[in-house]
């Protein structure tokens, strides 16, 4: 099943939101943040998954949120 726009756009905003934290600017968590603003740019540009480099995500560590789940 295709997201609403209504999904996209809180989807969007939840992951702005995350990026904002302090934490997301210690080096450890540099993939982590990579990997949420590439997440933020498929959903903008509406990239299809499957045409999509999702390489910045392979350093995260611990099981995915549940957005990019979907998206991959």
């Amino acid at each position: 099943m295709k997201p609403t726009e209504l999904q996209i756009r809180n989807t969007i905003q939840d992951i702005k939101k995350r990026l904002k934290d302090p934490l997301m600017d210690k080096p450890a968590n540099k993939p982590v943040k990579e990997g949420y603003t590439e997440i933020v740019n498929i959903l903008v540009e509406g990239r299809k998954p499957m045409k999509v480099s999702i390489s910045c995500l392979r350093y995260a560590v611990g099981p995915l949120p549940f957005w990019v789940l979907i998206i991959m």
